[in-house]
């Protein structure tokens, strides 16, 4: 059965770590419930996370932008964010908005304990306004980590917040 968001997440989680296995599209949509996953396992103690790009037939700024987020320090909480399993095709969308820079992206499948099993992850739906926050705070921290993508994303970013504005 085809996911409506044409997305959806496997994970488990042994320690500290989390394994996370992006499967289909990873587009914004996908975004508030990957973070909200991430930000509930930080919640219960785990600080690295492992993202498997294998199954990954695509990701957009949105989501490269989330992927950032994993690693900013909330509270005094550091995280650690390990990519593995990324083909050319999202080696070279990551590298294309700097990421490749400031991420871990390991050519060599980690792999998760074969004591672990993966557990679906269906991507939930948001409120305009929710996933609106989520995709402009994907591409300021794109623009944060390069300067470059300021000219690709700013006008994105421009609209996202006069919306938000004329909404509140």
């Amino acid at each position: 059965m085809k996911d409506d968001a044409g997305c959806f997440f496997k994970v488990a989680s042994a320690g500290e770590t989390v394994y996370i296995k992006v499967h289909g599209y990873a587009l914004a949509v996908c975004c508030p419930t990957f973070r909200a996953f991430v930000e509930k396992m930080t919640e219960e103690g785990r600080r690295t996370f492992i993202v498997d790009l294998g199954a990954c037939k695509m990701m957009d700024s949105s989501f490269m932008g989330t992927l950032l987020g994993i690693m900013e320090c909330e509270e005094g909480i550091q995280r650690k964010l390990i990519i593995i399993n990324a083909d050319e095709r999202n080696y070279n969308l990551l590298q294309g908005v700097g990421l490749t820079r400031v991420l871990t992206i390991l050519k060599t499948d980690v792999g998760v304990p074969k004591n672990l099993v993966l557990h679906k992850l269906r991507v939930k739906r948001v409120s305009k306004d929710k996933l609106r926050e989520a995709v402009e705070e994907a591409h300021r921290r794109l623009v944060e980590v390069d300067e470059s993508n300021r000219k690709r994303f700013e006008p994105l970013r421009k609209a996202l917040l006069k919306e938000i504005a004329e909404e509140q």
